[in-house]
């Protein structure tokens, strides 16, 4: 979207640009030859489809919408603002001056229909040129409601989507805030870093993988050995010298009782 600063005066216009600075001095962007005007009077801002103006210290601030503002600060404009810029009057809009109404055109409309009534004092003789003006006022007045409703509209959007843009600047502001307390890396560096991280965090988590299989038959070794020497130390209670010889004694003996056994059997089949 274009801007436009606009004198009221003389419809002479300056297209507006992102960083454009106007002032005496002729290292400004747009250079004023006005006495009023400061060596660095002031500088425009543009952000999407919103506008703002920094005053500069000026010794005359700037007055918009005969509001002076404050040295140093910036404030956000809109499409048909006044601004006072040094002994300049200007108004701010989207179009070039034959494509809009200007100041100068509605109060000169206006001047001329005050001195028409002051001096057509007498109605009736000039009966017919009213009911003409009032026709031709009349469809004026529906072409500029028309346009007004339009205008209306398309303000609301662009309000919208200004408070919105004011929201996202507060962030980035925000933001910006944050990142200047890191250290600024490039966007290839960051997926450099994002990479190498990558690969370590792989490496390592195989690593942490095997210390935990390690583990895991660490365990269970550790519990085998556990359930051994158990084990092992209940046979010691259990078993001993007696426990041995007695063993050893009952083994001989049960041989010995089925050797008698056996001759009883073949005896008993031996008999008539």
């Amino acid at each position: 979207m274009n801007y436009y600063l606009i004198n009221i005066e003389t419809s002479d216009y300056i297209k507006l640009a992102d960083k454009m600075t106007i002032g005496r001095k002729d290292v400004c962007t747009v250079v004023i030859k006005d006495d009023l005007v400061s060596g660095k009077h002031c500088r425009f801002h543009i952000r999407d489809r919103a506008i703002f103006i920094e005053d500069l210290n000026a010794s005359n601030p700037v007055q918009v919408n005969n509001v002076e503002m404050n040295s140093k600060t910036r404030m956000k404009i809109n499409n048909k603002d006044k601004l006072k810029i040094g002994s300049g009057q200007y108004y701010l809009s989207n179009d070039l001056p034959n494509q809009d109404l200007s100041y100068k055109s509605l109060v000169l409309e206006k001047v001329k229909i005050h001195e028409t009534f002051d001096s057509d004092v007498d109605y009736e003789q000039h009966r017919q040129y009213w009911h003409e003006a009032a026709s031709k006022k009349r469809s004026e007045v529906i072409k500029i409601e028309k346009r007004l409703k339009k205008v209306t509209s398309k303000k609301g959007k662009v309000d919208e989507l200004s408070r919105d843009l004011n929201e996202v600047v507060s962030s980035l502001d925000t933001l910006e805030e944050k990142m200047s307390n890191v250290k600024n890396y490039s966007n290839e560096e960051i997926e450099e870093k994002i990479e190498y991280f990558t690969e370590r965090i792989n490496f390592f988590t195989q690593k942490k993988d095997e210390i935990l299989s390690i583990k895991k038959l660490k365990t269970e070794y550790d519990e085998l050995v556990s359930q051994k020497d158990t084990l092992k130390s209940k046979v010691a209670e259990l078993a001993g010298d007696s426990l041995e010889k007695e063993h050893e004694e009952l083994s001989k003996l049960y041989k010995t009782e089925i050797h008698a056994l056996s001759l009883i059997d073949e005896k008993l089949k031996e008999k008539p």
